[in-house]
């Protein structure tokens, strides 16, 4: 019996609607794209881990300056850990060729560290928050001491996960670790500097008022970062009633209420203090990227309450970590007069 041509046009649209659910792609009437394979940092669904060999390379890039050159190995130390039955392993060094070769066990399930340490005479501090945001392969840090040195050091959490065959060899993947170049280069002195230092202040009255002292750092050049840890202020005397320390800006922190700091009356000067952090992993970076301005405000509001020909000498300490781990600090003293 020949067919109409509505009944052959009726018959192949339910051979084309067969054969797209066959293929998967028409579902629930609705029309769908095939699912992309996964390329993200984890597994998919009830994949379990195998282990195996991969060749992996470890990248060093300046945060700050994009055209610096940077070697793994001698800009940094770097070294590859796994986690295994509760303590950290040591299985392999990175180097500046890369491709290294790691083994992986079942029990890593995809997953194994990379440790950045501070090396000699090489000015970098370890950036985690853009290391960690820029790539989709590095999902968490550790601040922990897993080489066993007694320091602590910076551990990236980095995804063996859907890493694509090699065509020969063995799968391949690279790690971007992100650093800023340390403010002092070498000079302890330069780490943080003095871009103004104000003149001592007099005839400010025996009336309550605020003043503010406007001082303002710097740094040796643009695109370089001091770590900051505490500030101090001491002022010359023990008598609590003449001032009150109102506000200070901490650059990277934000106007601190002068009630969060501690206070500490000495025998013969008071001393306020405000913490920022106790290791790398939580003080603050002071940081000046290209193009911007190299000043950092650093301004004390202070309330006075002088009586007749009194005199007070407030002083600024900026304390801050070379590379290394050492501590340095700056000061500057302003005095303030009725």
């Amino acid at each position: 019996m020949k067919m109409t041509s509505g009944e052959k046009i009726a018959a192949l649209f339910i051979i084309i609607i067969l054969g797209a659910v066959a293929f998967g792609v028409y579902t629930d009437w609705t029309w769908q794209l095939p699912e992309e394979a996964a390329v993200g940092p984890g597994p998919t669904t009830g994949e379990e881990w195998t282990g195996g060999t991969y060749e992996l390379t470890v990248a060093m890039r300046d945060t700050l300056d994009a055209s610096a050159s940077m070697t793994t190995g001698t800009d940094a130390s770097i070294s590859y850990y796994a986690y295994r039955s509760g303590g950290w392993v040591f299985i392999g060094s990175a180097t500046s060729g890369g491709d290294d070769q790691v083994e992986s066990d079942p029990v890593d399930d995809g997953y194994i560290w990379v440790l950045t340490e501070e090396a000699s005479s090489k000015y970098y501090y370890a950036d985690t928050g853009n290391t960690v945001s820029k790539s989709t392969h590095i999902t968490d840090y550790k601040w922990v001491d897993a080489d066993g040195d007694t320091d602590k050091e910076f551990l990236y959490k980095i995804s063996l996960w859907n890493i694509p065959e090699a065509a020969s060899g063995y799968p391949k993947r690279t790690y971007y670790l992100y650093y800023y170049a340390e403010s002092s280069q070498g000079s302890d002195a330069d780490l943080i500097q003095w871009d103004n230092q104000p003149s001592d202040s007099s005839g400010i009255g025996t009336t309550t008022t605020t003043e503010y002292i406007d001082w303002k750092t710097k740094l040796s050049a643009e695109k370089r970062a001091a770590g900051v840890f505490k500030i101090e202020i001491v002022v010359n005397s023990t008598d609590t009633t003449k001032w009150e320390i109102d506000k200070v800006n901490i650059p990277g922190v934000g106007y601190i209420d002068g009630s969060q700091f501690t206070e500490d009356v000495r025998t013969s000067d008071t001393k306020y203090q405000y913490i920022i952090g106790s290791d790398f992993d939580d003080i603050v970076y002071w940081n000046v990227p290209s193009g911007t301005n190299n000043q950092l405000d650093n301004t004390l509001a202070v309330k006075c309450k002088f009586g007749s020909g009194e005199a007070y000498s407030f002083t600024l300490y900026v304390y801050g970590w070379l590379y290394d781990r050492t501590s340095v600090s700056d000061s500057d003293a302003v005095t303030l007069s009725a």
